[in-house]
């Protein structure tokens, strides 16, 4: 290669492909802040962070699910005991 064609190479480099390159870079730089703010969002909300988090919430519910259903079966049982005394009773 001559010193013409490195010349003519350099110059196409610095007025095409650096400008392009730097873009690129920049775009890139964005996006990775813009995931890390969205894993730290996740973290505090599986963690929680001092507040109540998703897998505590997940408990709650599950816990009131269980006394839902004991409630529920509660007020069956006392229907039919209600049902069966008005009909034999």
């Amino acid at each position: 290669m001559t010193n013409k064609n490195i010349d003519c190479a350099q110059t196409q480099y610095d007025n095409v492909c650096r400008p392009w390159f730097e873009r690129i870079e920049e775009h890139a730089e964005k996006r990775h802040d813009e995931v890390m703010k969205l894993i730290k969002k996740l973290d505090v909300s599986i963690r929680g962070n001092g507040k109540k988090g998703l897998t505590e919430r997940v408990a709650l519910l599950e816990q009131s699910n269980t006394w839902g259903k004991r409630i529920a079966f509660m007020v069956i049982g006392a229907g039919i005991v209600h049902f069966i005394s008005r009909v034999f009773g």
